[in-house]
């Protein structure tokens, strides 16, 4: 398995944004669409319901899950984990059914603790997944990369999947 670092999408001002995946580093044309679509519900983000729930006990400066409804149906979901020294979030799209299709991971760390001034983004490891039914879950995207992905990583992808995406 392997991943591709440091790789997100450019803000119309030319800022990083985090908010987006970078669909230019998929090698594959079904992994760009699924991007390209996971990227799509990003821009329509205003039109479903959103419900947010604090998650206090998850890391050393808590947690926030924020899930996007089209009806009834989950259509993104946003796992953040808040650390002294970065973040990490990871994300969930389905299609308007709510069956899930694309999930991208993404680790911001900080070059000093998050309670000093001036603190900065040092480095940026952001990760791709497809989720695959007859694998019953998410699988890494192959990249052209040199960083392997380990089974935990893809393990807790998964699990935060299973955890969150049917808590009401």
């Amino acid at each position: 398995l392997f991943v591709v670092a440091g790789a997100c999408a450019k803000h119309e001002s030319g800022a990083q944004n985090y908010e987006m995946a970078d669909c230019s580093v998929l090698s594959d044309g079904s992994s760009t669409s699924l991007c390209e679509q996971a990227n799509k519900q990003e821009k329509e983000i205003k039109k479903y319901q959103l419900t947010t729930t604090d998650l206090k006990a998850v890391s050393t400066e808590g947690g926030l899950l924020q899930r996007y409804y089209l009806g009834q149906n989950l259509v993104i979901m946003n796992v953040s984990y808040f650390g002294e020294m970065g973040k990490r979030i990871v994300k969930y799209y389905h299609h308007d059914d709510g069956k899930p299709f694309f999930a991208v991971d993404v680790t911001l760390n900080y070059d000093r603790p998050v309670y000093e001034s001036g603190r900065q983004i040092d480095s940026v490891d952001m990760n791709y997944f497809e989720y695959q039914a007859d694998k019953s879950g998410f699988v890494q995207l192959i990249q052209n990369s040199k960083t392997a992905l380990t089974q935990e990583a893809v393990e807790f992808v998964n699990k935060v999947h299973r955890d969150y995406s049917k808590l009401k």
